[in-house]
């Protein structure tokens, strides 16, 4: 990972990811909602110590923001982007200014993009073709199904040197992941990871659909071998009329030493994202940046 900061967690940029176990937690009845997830009237869901909110739509918004460029250009400017802790499990201080302590060797400054939503067999390639050109690792997210619809296209991202995730089997987005009974979290989770058995290293890195996560989630990922991982960038590249000088410039606006960022090789049209690659790549090296892959 990139950064750590407290014991028992590790923070990637504005994200927390664990690297321990989080306390034990008793998992919900398999046919009930896990964990309860009581929604205010913007439909935002709360948690106990009401410092942190998680939307129940895609992107989810969690506890603080992340600064968005606002460039001269006629791009639609997103909703502020948040990012989230595990309320049961970090003191409450952590849910205050950004803690984060570097645990890099002086002068590596990483960044790390990744890419959820694969394999695609029309943009997948594009942007293996690109990475490639430009000698960056990068971190892959795949959904499950898609997955098993491609499992050449799973190979050759880690013939080429990518880490490769989990992002669940089916992609359950409403209600949000979160939200899901108990079995639903496991299945998904499970299946997504037996997916891509077989990839060399094993798949150790989970992240849920849409951002979507609760304390029941993290100790689920963690019993099945995985750290839940976020995002601390996301220049909504999903976003219809999204254009690849509104992705560059979302980027390259809010990257910093410690970022992960979010961006998509499937579930739509991602020319966008492959036309913006190569300038966001040279954008981020300028800056003395180092570009590389989660690991697990």
């Amino acid at each position: 990972m990139l950064c750590a900061s407290g014991p028992g967690a590790r923070t990637v940029g504005d994200v927390w990811t664990y690297n321990d176990p989080p306390p034990a937690l008793p998992a919900p009845p398999s046919t009930a909602t896990a964990p309860a997830l009581p929604l205010d009237s913007r439909g935002l869901t709360v948690f106990s110590n009401a410092a942190a909110l998680v939307a129940t739509h895609n992107p989810v918004t969690i506890v603080r923001p992340a600064p968005i460029h606002r460039s001269a250009t006629s791009a639609p400017v997103p909703t502020p982007q948040f990012y989230a802790v595990d309320a049961s499990s970090v003191a409450p201080a952590r849910l205050g200014p950004r803690h984060v302590a570097a645990a890099w060797p002086a002068g590596s400054r990483p960044v790390a993009l990744t890419f959820d939503d694969g394999p695609s067999p029309l943009y997948t390639p594009q942007v293996l073709a690109v990475l490639a050109r430009y000698r960056v690792p990068a971190t892959f997210f795949l959904v499950g199904y898609h997955a098993l619809q491609y499992p050449d296209l799973a190979r050759a991202e880690v013939r080429a040197g990518m880490a490769v995730g989990d992002h669940s089997f089916d992609h359950p987005i409403y209600p949000p992941f979160a939200a899901l009974t108990a079995e639903q979290i496991t299945t998904e989770i499970a299946r997504g990871r037996d997916a891509l058995r077989g990839l060399t290293p094993p798949v150790r890195l989970f992240r849920p659909p849409g951002g979507s996560y609760s304390p029941y989630v993290v100790a689920t990922a963690r019993r099945l071998g995985m750290r839940v991982v976020l995002w601390s960038v996301d220049p909504v590249d999903w976003l219809a009329g999204t254009t690849s000088t509104h992705i560059v410039a979302r980027v390259l606006g809010a990257v910093r030493p410690g970022s992960i960022v979010i961006m998509h090789d499937g579930g739509g049209n991602r020319a966008a994202t492959v036309a913006a690659l190569p300038t966001i790549i040279e954008g981020i090296r300028a800056r003395g940046l180092r570009l590389v892959a989660l690991d697990g």
